[in-house]
């Protein structure tokens, strides 16, 4: 289960600094990651509820975009807690056996990515444009 950072007004920036500028480029994807793992950091936190979604929370760019994940085999559970980033409640079934194999219940959803990444906007994005301008004038382009 991921969340995705969505930084698509950052995408012709990345481009045009791939070419133009390949070192302030770098640090512009250092900016992105640096944003997501600010996200994957307070996702660990909401997601105290659970002791085995906090460890398998992690981030990783490619090219200009930001993922921030969750989940696996070791907590596979994560994506109904998530609930696609929503309050509310979700469905499961419990207790199956032979004389009983549907019985469903509703539990509470524990959103913790949606939240965090929602949460952690402003942060990233001054992150991000930090880490730009850093590069711009240390490649004395400012």
């Amino acid at each position: 289960m991921t969340t995705k950072i969505d930084v698509s007004e950052l995408k012709d920036l990345g481009k045009v600094l791939r070419k133009a500028a390949p070192a302030v480029a770098r640090d512009f994807n250092k900016g992105l990651l640096a944003y997501g793992e600010l996200v994957a950091t307070t996702a660990k936190g909401n997601a105290g509820f659970s002791s085995r979604i906090p460890g398998t929370i992690k981030a990783r760019r490619r090219a200009q975009s930001v993922t921030v994940m969750a989940g696996g085999s070791s907590a596979p559970h994560a994506a109904a807690y998530e609930n696609k980033g929503r309050q509310g409640t979700f469905r499961h079934p419990v207790f199956r056996t032979a004389t009983n194999p549907d019985t469903w219940v509703n539990q509470q959803a524990h959103p913790f990515l949606g939240p965090a990444a929602e949460a952690d906007l402003e942060k990233g994005l001054l992150i991000i444009v930090t880490e730009v301008d850093r590069a711009i004038t240390q490649a004395g382009l400012h």
